[in-house]
Formats: C-alpha cells, structure tokens, sequence
C-alpha cells in the first residue's frame, strides 16, 4: 500500500547516472494535477533545509499520485 502524496513533500527521482534527483510537491489543481517544483541536484541530499534552499531549476505539473 502506497501512501498518498502530501503538500510540501519532497520527492526522490533516480537519476540514469546512478545519480538522485529531487522534487517538492507544491500544489495540487484538478485540471493539471500536483506542481512540482524540481530541483537540479543530482546527489544524495541529507538535510532538507540544505535542499530547499538551493534554486530550483523549474516547475512542472505531473500526474504525481498515477506515479
């Protein structure tokens, strides 16, 4: 059983370089589904606050809760 994405959460995306990449669930619109926004890490972060704040380096809808 999969938990439900929630506002503010941060996501984790493998990367193809064996590499991981991140993203912040920012909000939710029925038509366009959740905006993520998404950050150009491309290792592992061990402390959020670091993460949040770096520039990210775009925005983007996604079907969050289908991945």
């Amino acid at each position: 059983m999969s938990k439900r994405p929630k506002l503010g959460d941060i996501i984790e995306i493998p990367l193809p370089n064996n590499g991981t990449g991140y993203a912040q669930y920012t909000h939710k619109n029925k038509q366009h589904g959740s905006l993520l926004r998404v950050f150009q890490i491309s290792q592992k972060v061990g402390d959020i606050a670091e993460l949040l704040s770096t520039k990210h380096q775009f925005t983007t809808f996604f079907p969050l809760s289908a991945a």
